[in-house]
């Protein structure tokens, strides 16, 4: 199935994600790819169910909603498969966020409820992105970001609103990330006005 697609532009994403040639993302990518017949470029966007279409335009794929270019499609696929497959690969699972954390796996449980803690799930599983966590605690102001964002926002979105310079945010006329922002003391006031727009 992975011959489908252009497998030279999958190789060239994977080595500039820096993650290697890891048959994990490949296997990744077949996953979400398998049992779907991409070669017919008139039924490609058809057997995407209105879910995964959704949830790939939501992650940035583009191209999805138009059989016209089915190849723009599969790469846009691929790219999302892969930005996720990554994010999975730099999260902990909820066993593990207990441990970083030294706490009771129900204590995990009640900061995820109470958005202390950001997971995101897939196939049933929660998955806590390692980004949140600095030095075995959580990052400062974490909650009061956390509950200005929507529960429909895309696993992506956050990872990318967290992980992304932002010109409002500034270290000695440096413009810094979210997680640098709150890592050094930074105000939430203005993060959570900015990840309302997520």
């Amino acid at each position: 199935m992975l011959s489908l697609i252009d497998i030279a532009s999958a190789q060239r994403i994977i080595e500039e994600s820096g993650l290697g040639s890891s048959e994990t993302v490949l296997i990744g990518i077949a996953r979400s790819l398998v049992n779907r017949p991409f070669n017919a470029p008139d039924r490609a966007v058809a057997v995407l169910n209105n879910d995964e279409r959704d949830f790939l335009l939501a992650g940035g794929a583009d191209g999805v909603n138009s059989a016209a270019d089915s190849e723009l499609m599969l790469n846009h696929l691929a790219d999302v498969a892969i930005e996720m497959e990554a994010l999975r690969r730099r999260s902990v699972l909820f066993a593990d966020a207990a441990k970083l954390l030294q706490v009771s796996k129900p204590r995990i449980s009640q900061m995820t409820a109470q958005q202390a803690l950001y997971c995101f799930r897939l196939d049933d599983l929660a998955y806590y992105p390692l980004w949140q966590f600095i030095d075995g605690k959580i990052l400062p102001g974490m909650k009061a970001v956390l509950l200005g964002t929507g529960e429909d926002v895309h696993p992506l979105s956050i990872h990318r609103f967290f992980n992304t310079e932002l010109a409002e945010l500034s270290l000695e006329d440096v413009p810094v990330t979210p997680i640098q922002w709150l890592k050094n003391g930074g105000n939430t006031g203005i993060l959570t006005q900015l990840v309302a727009q997520l």
